[in-house]
């Protein structure tokens, strides 16, 4: 007998898609951490711009029009960055789904 290392073994077939689909799965996980930094960072942005608005409306009753279409532009944005959030982490959940399909 002699004390050589044993051949290494290949892989299985498998081994090589469960690779991938766990490569996939991270990249769909970060894909959703983003989203939600995205989501928390415009929330963040359109909370003080709400703030903001609303503050110099009870300021300045006279420029009410004005700030008040601010203040609805920073509500819609709230929305916006909520739905594209849903958004792209419904299309990270259907990537990860359809693997390797597409």
């Amino acid at each position: 007998m002699s004390d050589a290392p044993a051949p290494p073994v290949p892989p299985a077939p498998d081994d090589g898609a469960a690779i991938a689909y766990d490569k996939v799965a991270q990249a769909a996980a970060l894909i959703v951490q983003d989203a939600a930094d995205y989501q928390r960072n415009a929330l963040a942005l359109c909370t003080a711009a709400q703030g903001k608005a609303l503050a110099l409306m009870l300021q300045n009753p006279s420029q009410i029009e004005q700030l008040g279409i601010a203040y609805v532009m920073a509500m819609m944005g709230s929305a916006a960055a909520s739905t594209t959030a849903a958004l792209i982490s419904e299309q990270a959940a259907a990537m990860l789904r359809n693997f390797p399909r597409e």
